[in-house]
């Protein structure tokens, strides 16, 4: 276990941790800690020249293909751009800017193999113009989601994610362009999460703990933190592998603050007032 790092430690120290292990030169003292204040205030860390290119990139697209408008197609930011990697990296001055994760979610799924491909096509060319490097797994062309259209449907996602795993469905989570996609989206795996906690209080308890496992459990697996390969950017500030895994595991408890919020809201079942999601 990283020096310094404690499983038990307040919130507060786990932010001091990180900023301790990051923050070693002077002038970049204000961009480091306007980067954990971002991650500890909102949900995600989100790199905004990512974020205005993903928006440009949708219009694009549905500009470019009609079927895509008539689907209504969104684009989601993933990885690095929302977790706040990318942010860390520019704060210390690295050469590395990354590549872009993205998804695409449409009415209906798309099917047309050649379609998906000219999807990619476009998208890199779209971001390289812009000195941008496009995901080779994650991309327009490559992950293509179907909206969610009821608390039906929603429910039926939450309840799939029990063998299927919950990778799919935090997808829908994440920051969208436009932005009423996903917030749209959240609103119904809220409502569905609700109705589930009274009529199948078990079921509710073992998807959020999925939930929250996946978003922030174990820092080699989850989703939403600050990953070790971010971290090793900053060069001689971070001394030990040891360290970075210390800094990794505090960004995990102090970036899922709001996802358990989020869940623990939506528990309706007055027998169990405090439950434990983990």
């Amino acid at each position: 276990m990283a020096a310094g790092y404690e499983p038990n430690t307040t919130l507060k120290n786990k932010k001091d941790l990180i900023k301790r292990a990051l923050i070693g030169k002077r002038r970049e003292l204000k961009d480091a800690r306007e980067i954990f204040d971002e991650v500890a205030k909102n949900e995600f860390g989100v790199d905004q020249e990512s974020a205005n290119a993903t928006e440009e990139l949708c219009l694009f697209l549905r500009k470019e293909f009609p079927q895509l408008n008539k689907l209504n197609a969104a684009l989601i930011l993933l990885g690095s751009s929302v977790h706040a990697g990318k942010l860390i990296r520019k704060a210390f001055s690295s050469s590395e800017k990354g590549d872009i994760d993205l998804a695409m979610i449409t009415d209906s799924k798309i099917t047309d193999a050649w379609l998906l491909e000219e999807i990619g096509e476009r998208t890199r060319s779209f971001l390289k113009n812009k000195k941008l490097q496009m995901c080779h797994y994650f991309n327009p062309g490559a992950e293509n989601l179907t909206s969610l259209k009821s608390v039906d449907e929603a429910l039926k996602l939450l309840l799939s994610s029990r063998t299927n795993g919950v990778t799919l469905l935090l997808f829908y989570f994440y920051p969208s362009y436009p932005p009423s996609t996903n917030q749209q989206h959240r609103e119904l795996i809220s409502q569905a999460l609700r109705e589930l906690s009274n009529t199948k209080y078990k079921q509710w308890l073992q998807i959020c703990r999925l939930i929250m496992e996946r978003w922030s459990g174990r820092p080699l697996t989850a989703l939403h933190i600050i990953k070790e390969k971010h971290l090793f950017v900053v060069g001689d500030d971070i001394r030990s592998h040891e360290l970075a895994i210390g800094v990794s595991g505090a960004s995990a408890t102090m970036m899922s603050t709001h996802m358990r919020r989020f869940l623990l809201a939506t528990n309706k079942n007055r027998r169990h007032p405090h439950p434990d999601i983990g």
